[in-house]
């Protein structure tokens, strides 16, 4: 689709307002140049705003996390999460903004399209999660491949000991 009917249909899912912290959604075309590396390189994206703009042409392939999610999605043709990382996105303050991507292919194994992806801003979502009220001295930590992702560390002078700690563990890719 047109840059212009990939945001009209983008823009009617309302997904920033449904869901605190995804910043944008993708679509970097796969190609393979006769005398080079493979690209990944951003064609579309939405919401088209200043933000987002900026990232068009990017190649997602030059760099780790994200090059080894895209090749991860593409041989197992399923969605890959990337290693928290450096969105090419940026906040007020003009410094890259933290966060994942999520990697879903296009196309299959014979012809390879590319990838729609997920930007996902990791301290607005994670902030998003928190319950409101919570209580005072309750910490939530979030931590992917035993790296912390985004909202605020739990710190403390003395150690905290937890009447209870659930983890969840899914595999990463990038890292």
């Amino acid at each position: 689709p047109s840059q212009a009917d990939f945001s009209a249909y983008l823009d009617s899912l309302n997904l920033p307002q449904r869901f605190p912290g995804v910043l944008a959604v993708g679509f970097s075309r796969w190609r393979e140049p006769p005398s080079g590396r493979p690209q990944a390189v951003i064609e579309r994206i939405a919401p088209l705003n200043a933000i987002n703009r900026q990232v068009l042409g990017f190649d997602m392939m030059t760099e780790r996390c994200r090059r080894e999610a895209i090749l991860r999605a593409r041989e197992r043709q399923d969605v890959q999460a990337s290693c928290p990382l450096k969105l090419a996105q940026r906040g007020p303050d003009g410094q890259p903004l933290d966060g994942l991507l999520l990697f879903a292919p296009v196309g299959d194994t014979d012809r390879f399209r590319g990838v729609i992806y997920l930007a996902l801003d990791s301290t607005s979502l994670l902030r998003a999660l928190r319950p409101a009220g919570a209580l005072p001295g309750v910490a939530v930590e979030t931590r992917l491949g035993g790296e912390v992702v985004g909202g605020e560390r739990a710190t403390s002078d003395r150690p905290v000991r937890a009447a209870f700690e659930q983890q969840v563990r899914y595999e990463r890719v990038g890292g």
